[in-house]
């Protein structure tokens, strides 16, 4: 098993691992095309934190995330792709698509203020934070160490880009990736509406 910086020539790769392990997310039901150019925007941006698992050069695995103080690669995709993500959700809600519903619920309720649990997650400011935004790994190879390769890597590359803190969200409803997170040293330090935040000092 070989852990390694992604790149461009691995985003239909990536798309398909992403595919099976979140079979019924809303990105899903984007369809890949759109996937390989959200995935670009993050490749491009801060292609150090994005890394690619691969087991005889198959790659099964990744992680990637972003910095606090740089471009939101999310806000950038649905810009340049404002028309296309427009069209395609009306056509997924329209057809009665429980994954596009549920994520308009969920973006209607994002008024709710997050809850401060530990106050040590203040003393930082946003250039000394990075956040891990996705880990997954294709259900074959799931309990083989992979995503603890893929976590611990991903911490190394951001304590050497200067950052103290990484921090994650987690859907209240996912208890593996909970139990995960909490097994790598990472603490609730925020509170929502169906998730909480995580984090961990570097």
């Amino acid at each position: 098993m070989n852990v390694r910086q992604a790149n461009i020539s691995d985003l239909k790769d990536i798309v398909a691992v992403h595919i099976s392990c979140f079979p019924n997310s809303f990105s899903t039901q984007l369809g890949s095309k759109l996937l390989e150019k959200m995935y670009l925007e993050y490749i491009t941006e801060a292609p150090e934190l994005f890394l690619v698992a691969e087991d005889n050069m198959k790659i099964v695995g990744f992680v990637m995330g972003y910095y606090f103080d740089g471009k939101d690669s999310l806000y950038q995709f649905r810009k340049n792709n404002m028309i296309v993500f427009a069209l395609k959700t009306i056509q997924l809600l329209v057809c009665g698509n429980r994954p596009a519903w549920k994520k308009l619920r969920s973006s209607i309720r994002k008024g709710t203020a997050f809850t401060t649990l530990d106050n040590r997650i203040n003393e930082y400011d946003n250039s000394q934070m990075a956040d891990l935004l996705s880990i997954c790994v294709k259900n074959e190879y799931r309990g083989t160490g992979i995503a603890n390769h893929l976590i611990r890597d991903y911490e190394t590359v951001v304590k050497e880009k200067g950052r103290k803190i990484c921090t994650l969200t987690v859907a209240d409803y996912n208890g593996r990736g909970i139990r995960f997170y909490e097994k790598n040293g990472y603490s609730v330090c925020r509170r929502a509406d169906g998730c909480k935040t995580y984090y961990k000092q570097l």
